[in-house]
This record gives structure tokens, C-alpha cells and sequence, in this order.
């Protein structure tokens, strides 16, 4: 039976597998277009911008707190 602390890296190393494989695939579309629209580049800087492409990608984006706006008004005065 697999440990829980095992099974926890394994799953750990498939996400960072998944996460290089996306990243590899921007920069190489990152890499066509560069070549396309004859843009000067490397590929560490099309990985670079890949990795932050990425990372708009998959941003959650923060929810503000609930304001006194979202509360009615009635709620709002006590006895």
C-alpha cells in the first residue's frame, strides 16, 4: 500500500510534469511567432515569457470583501 506522504510527492511531481509540458508548448508557440514575424529572441527568454504567460493563465483571481454595499440596509439598523 502506498503512504500517504508517497502518494502526496507522486501527485506533487505529475503537476510539475503538467506545468513544464504547458510551459514547453507556449514557448514553442511563442518560438513560431517569433520566427514569423522575424522577432529577436532565445529560446530562455520565449521560456521565460512562457512561464509568465502561464502564469496569467492560472491565476485565481482575489475576491475584494464583502462590503457594507452588499449588506441592505435594513440588516443594517439594530433595535
Amino acid at each position: 500500500m502506498i503512504s500517504k506522504t508517497v502518494f502526496e510527492c507522486r501527485k506533487i511531481s505529475a503537476l510539475k510534469r503538467s506545468r513544464i509540458r504547458l510551459v514547453r508548448q507556449i514557448a514553442y508557440e511563442i518560438y513560431e511567432n517569433r520566427m514569423r514575424e522575424d522577432i529577436p529572441g532565445d529560446a530562455y527568454s520565449d521560456w521565460m515569457e512562457a512561464e509568465k504567460e502561464l502564469e496569467k493563465l492560472t491565476a485565481v483571481p482575489v475576491q475584494s470583501p464583502i462590503s457594507d454595499r452588499a449588506v441592505p440596509s435594513d440588516s443594517m439598523s439594530s433595535s
